[in-house]
This record gives C-alpha cells, sequence and structure tokens, in this order.
C-alpha cells in the first residue's frame, strides 16, 4: 500500500540521470490510484509517489504532499492511526485535506522531529524541509513499512523497493556476499542488510537527517517513551491488553467501514477478529483462509460462530503451479526464500475481492511469545540488569527470543507480508504489532506473559472460556502442501525456473544431485530437497527481476520517455 523513491542529486552535475519513472515498474502495484512526482526548485531533490488511496481519496490529498509556503513536502508510505487525535490537537495549522500526511506536515512544524514520536502507525517516510536544506527519512519503531538508502555514483537514492531505487539509478550494483551467504542461510535477507552493495535499510525507529548533497549528518530515533508505572499483577495485565487492543482494533477500523479479518481459527486472528465485531457492531466479514484437507477451516468455521461475524470462505487455489509461483515470486523484492510466502499470496489474491483493507493476527507470537516453550524465552543467566520501561526488549529474555522479535520479525515476517499485500494494492493491519501494545507486553515478566504456564499464556486469556482444545491446539498456519501437489505432475515447470548459473553461484551448498543442469534434475531429487531447489528459484527469479531493473531506463529513453512526467 503505497511506495515512494527519492533521489538527491550529489555533485556530479554533469551527469545526465534517469527519470525516476523508470521505477514505475517495480513501484506501481504498490499504488494504483496515483503517480505523482516532485521537485525541488532547485531540481536538487527529486520525489516520487505511488498511492493506494484509503484515507482522504480526495485528489489534494496525492502525494508527494507539499505546503509550499513553508517549503514542506512529504511522501508516506503507510497509515498512521492516531492522524486524528494528532490533528484536533494541531489547530494552530489550516488544514486543507482529511489526510494523514498532512498531518505529519503540521505535526514537524509544531513538534519538530520529536513529533514523529507521537505517531502510531505503520510508516516509512521522507520530509524534506527547503528551508533548512534537509531530508529527512524515518521508519516506524517496529519496522512495519520497508524504507532502504543507497549511496550509488554519487548521488542518494531512498525508497520501499531495492529494484525501483536500481531502476531509478540505472546501472546495477554488485551483490553483496556477506548478504547472499545470510539468504540462502535463512531464506531471507537479514533485516540490517540488503543484498546490493552501497545500500541498506533503515533500522526501524530510525530518523536519517540527509543534507541538501545526500551525505548523512545526524540520526535521531521516533521511538515513543513509555511508562509502565508499577510492576502489575496477571488480572491488572489482562485489563490493561483487553482495553489496549480494543484501542489498536479502533483505530484500524477508521477509513474502514466494511472491515475484513484474516480468520485463520487460530489463536491471534481470533482475538483479533473478537474485537473487531464487538468495536464494528458485527456488520464485518470474515474470511477463511485455510486449504480444504487441514483442521484450520473446522476451528475457523467454529470461532466465527463463537463472535458471531460471517465467515466467506475462499480457496486460495492454483491451477498452474509454475505459473502462479512465477507470478508469486515477481511480487517480491530481494528474494524470500520460505515456501510459506506462496499461500500467502493466493490468500491475499483470493481475499482482495472483498476489499482493499484486510485486518491480520501477525505478530501474536513475537508479541506475546508464542513460538516454542516458555523456557525457550528465558535466558539460563541473568546479567543482573534491570528491565528499561521505554518499550526496549526485557533483561530476562534469551538471545533466540531477541533475534525472534526483532530481526526475524522484521527480516521475515513483516517483509513476506508487504510483499504479498502491498504488491497487490491491498493494505494489511495488524492490531497486534500496534505500537502501545508491543511497548507494553515488553514490560512484563515472564510470569505475566506466560500465565497458565503455556506460551501466548497472556493473549490466550483474552478467549475467556473458550474450550482448551480450541485455544490449546497446535496451530497449523496456512497449511499448502506444495511439494506433493507438484510431484503429481512431475515438477512441471519448475525446473525452467532455476537458471544455471544460480546452481553455480550455491553449488558449494548443494547436495550432488541438484549440482547438475537443472533440467535434468531428477523429480525424487525435487522432492527429497524441496526446499532448497525453492531457494535456488527465489534466487532466480531475484537475478532476473535485477537485471530488467537495471537496464529499463535505458529501455525508457530510446521509447523517448519525456522527462517532464516527474513533475506531477
Amino acid at each position: 500500500m503505497c511506495g515512494f523513491v527519492g533521489r538527491i542529486n550529489g555533485q556530479a552535475e554533469h551527469r545526465l540521470r534517469p527519470s525516476l519513472t523508470a521505477s514505475l515498474q517495480f513501484l506501481g502495484r504498490r499504488g494504483p490510484d496515483s503517480h505523482r512526482g516532485w521537485m525541488s526548485p532547485d531540481r536538487n531533490i527529486e520525489l516520487l509517489h505511488a498511492r493506494l488511496a484509503i484515507v482522504d481519496t480526495d485528489s489534494r490529498a496525492h502525494q508527494p504532499f507539499t505546503d509550499a509556503a513553508r517549503g514542506i513536502t512529504v511522501v508516506l508510505n503507510g497509515e498512521i492511526y492516531n492522524y486524528r487525535e494528532l490533528r484536533s490537537h494541531l489547530s494552530g495549522y489550516s488544514f486543507r485535506t482529511e489526510s494523514d500526511t498532512e498531518v505529519i506536515i503540521a505535526l514537524y512544524l509544531a513538534e519538530g522531529l520529536e513529533g514523529l514520536k507521537l505517531l502510531r502507525g505503520m510508516f516509512a517516510l521522507c520530509i524534506v524541509d527547503e528551508n533548512k536544506r534537509r531530508v529527512y527519512l524515518a521508519r516506524d519503531p517496529i519496522g512495519k513499512k520497508p524504507l532502504f538508502i543507497a549511496q550509488w555514483s554519487g548521488d542518494c537514492y531512498f525508497g520501499s523497493s531495492i529494484l525501483a531505487l536500481v531502476a531509478a539509478s540505472g546501472s546495477r550494483p554488485p551483490i553483496s556476499s556477506t548478504a547472499r551467504e545470510g539468504y540462502w542461510k535463512d531464506a531471507h535477507v537479514a533485516s540490517d542488510e540488503s543484498l546490493v552493495e552501497g545500500c541498506r535499510p533503515v533500522r526501524p525507529g530510525e530518523i536519517l537527517e540527509l543534507d541538501w548533497e545526500g551525505i548523512e549528518r545526524a540520526t535521531y530515533s521516533c521511538i515513543p517513551s513509555f511508562n509502565s508505572g508499577p510492576a502489575i499483577d496477571l488480572k491488572d495485565a489482562q485489563e490493561q491488553v483487553t482495553e489496549l487492543l480494543q484501542q489498536s482494533v479502533r483505530r484500524r477500523l477508521l477509513n474502514n467501514p466494511n472491515p475484513v479479518a484474516l480468520l485463520s481459527g487460530g489463536i491471534d486472528s481470533t482475538v483479533v477478529t473478537k474485537y473487531m465485531q464487538a468495536v464494528a457492531g458485527g456488520s464485518a466479514i470474515t474470511l477463511g483462509s485455510v486449504i480444504p484437507g487441514t483442521q484450520d477451516e473446522k476451528f475457523a468455521r467454529e470461532a466465527a460462530q463463537r463472535i458471531q461475524v460471517p465467515l466467506q470462505t475462499v480457496r486460495a487455489r492454483s491451477a498452474n503451479l509454475a505459473e502462479d509461483v512465477t507470478w508469486a515470486m515477481n511480487l517480491q523484492d530481494e528474494p524470500l526464500g520460505m515456501i510459506s510466502f506462496f499461500p500467502l499470496a493466493l490468500l491475499i489474491r483470493a481475499a482482495k475481492d472483498y476489499g482493499r483493507i484486510l485486518l491480520t493476527g501477525d505478530g501474536g507470537d513475537e508479541v506475546f511469545l508464542g513460538y516454542g516453550q516458555p523456557e525457550d524465552w528465558v535466558q539460563q543467566s541473568s546479567n543482573g540488569s534491570k528491565p528499561r520501561h521505554d518499550g526496549s526488549l526485557p533483561y530476562w529474555m534469551s538471545d533466540w527470543g531477541k533475534r525472534t522479535v526483532t530481526s526475524s520479525l522484521v527480516g521475515h515476517m513483516f517483509t513476506k507480508l508487504d510483499r504479498a499485500a502491498a504488491e497487490q494494492g491491498v493494505e494489511a493491519r495488524c492490531p497486534l504489532l500496534d505500537w502501545d501494545v508491543v511497548a507494553f507486553a515488553r514490560t512484563l515478566g515472564p510470569e505475566v506473559l506466560f500465565c497458565g504456564g503455556r506460551t501466548k499464556g497472556l493473549l490466550k486469556a483474552q478467549l475467556g472460556d473458550w474450550p482448551a482444545r480450541f485455544v490449546n491446539r497446535r496451530k497449523i498456519g496456512f497449511a499448502y502442501n506444495l511439494r506433493w501437489s507438484w510431484y503429481v505432475s512431475r515438477f512441471e515447470g519448475l525446473r525452467e525456473m532455476v537458471d544455471r548459473d544460480t546452481v553455480d553461484l550455491f553449488a558449494t551448498q548443494l547436495p550432488s544431485e541438484l549440482r547438475s543442469e537443472p533440467g535434468r534434475w531428477k523429480s525424487l531429487a525435487i522432492f527429497r530437497n524441496f526446499p532448497t531447489v525453492w531457494k535456488l528459484a527465489a534466487w532466480s527469479s531475484f537475478e532476473e527481476r535485477l537485471r530488467e531493473a537495471s537496464s529499463i531506463s535505458q529501455r525508457l529513453e530510446s521509447q523517448s520517455q519525456p522527462r517532464a512526467a516527474l513533475a506531477g
């Protein structure tokens, strides 16, 4: 949902630079409603925004959004859920629209960068201040929306997609061997790295200050302060979580008159759907997200009946696996080698017919600690430090737990959801990942979070007297036995998705039966090594997209693409 790219032209003024419109091939799907550009009067700063119009669909709210009198321009990827609350306290600003983007301008003018700590939502944004000759990049404290910055050929590029930045630069940067090794190990790129040299993600909660030539001058934080007060008991914690979840869902129902929840029958999505129904008065539709043959659909139906919401079952089926897998991988930016991306992309493709905004239960396992066993989350020997009450990670959490709720959350789950949803023009809203919910949960001790001696105990308590067979069952997830389904056709079309260069690149990590030409792979070898083959296919797809991104500006120039298209 929405995306942007920007460029700060460096000192090499003589160099002919490609138009930012070259990036629209990789940016346009995120924002199908408006593609507009902006350029500073001295032509040094350029912005291009692709908008999915949710908050204030009037054309006056299109981005880049400029307050010309004050020399401030903003582009936003995301949603500010408390913008109406903030707006009510900014009466000194003359608003022209009902958009959340304009609230960012008013807040910046009133509070400076400190004002960004008041934002509640998912966001990656850029503020251009012409009077100060500064450009600021900011990413939300949890890191739900992507934001990258790159320094190439003396210019500074930033935006929502690495491929879009490569397209805007007109060059192909080399691949980072370190990030490539990380991809092969974890099936995704690390949350603090990029596959292309000279590029990196802006960290969650980070604000970068850039000068008028694109040089980083300072780093600030937009992580809100959080005062948890004195320690509380289990009953008070449960009541506080209930209030925070209700507030979180209520915020995400603004500008969302017919909410749709992805109800899988698990604890997370069930709790979200429960509060959605309570806030929206039962006018919502929920989607059955489970593939036939698993137990999930049965539990989704039970949950919908208990909550009393209509349940529309959609089938995330594929008539042509090779064709649909190719389509799904082309939604990605950097490669995602986890197989779970495919059924999620299919699910959202089927569900988006019911609305452009979907409520999901993502984040429950990371916020309320649902993976593994309770003892996995607690470090064996405390270092004696005291917990900090600013939303930082608790002192008692194990190293595995800290990685799970930070780097794995941002690099794996957020990336997967963003690409599966935003690249299809869908906004996925995650009430369990509201900053106020996350910050409160991180101030609690394990005896509260694991109440009843179970993982995700505090969240499960939100279902009160629901039967234990529902609350304590093992969650299957979006089940889709792709390996078996494809094996029936002897993996027709899969071999063609992996090129020989990719095999050679990762040869030392491959079993001997996969080191030959992909066209000669035996079906049984693919079946035995399916996750490995999937990672190879995802990498080959990425290399193809990277080649396309680096050459698209030349093709547009040969077609006499007008430079004035950026003028907006």
